[in-house]
């Protein structure tokens, strides 16, 4: 739960310098933390890897999945 709010918290900051970690936090083994990590990365519009999003996407979580859909339509890619 604290792991969850502090990558929201940094999200909501707009913590350009914390990618890394949200980046690494994507597959981290609480969902809370997964979506709030996924989360930032769409309102800060970070790229992840195809390989990246293909592990997420196996997460059966309605809200993750609709996390998901986010991201493919957000930056100039998709991705």
């Amino acid at each position: 739960m604290v792991r969850a709010c502090a990558i929201g918290a940094l999200g909501y900051l707009k913590a350009q310098e914390a990618k890394e970690i949200f980046l690494e936090s994507l597959l981290d083994s609480n969902l809370e933390v997964r979506k709030s990590a996924l989360q930032a990365v769409i309102d800060l519009n970070i790229t992840i890897s195809e390989n990246k999003m293909n592990e997420i996407s196996k997460e059966e979580d309605p809200e993750i999945k609709k996390l998901l859909s986010l991201l493919k339509k957000s930056g100039p890619e998709g991705i």
